[in-house]
């Protein structure tokens, strides 16, 4: 899913060190999928 992709995007640019999409990604995680975002992402 959509959600799926996000996660992905957002563990890869942790890995490069891409902190905007990091941030960027996380927000967006926290806005569409606040409860996910509690368990998978905090």
């Amino acid at each position: 899913g959509y959600a799926a992709a996000v996660y992905d995007t957002i563990i890869g640019a942790e890995r490069f060190g891409d902190w905007d999409t990091v941030r960027a990604g996380l927000d967006w995680f926290r806005k569409n999928f606040a409860a996910q975002y509690m368990v998978v992402l905090d």
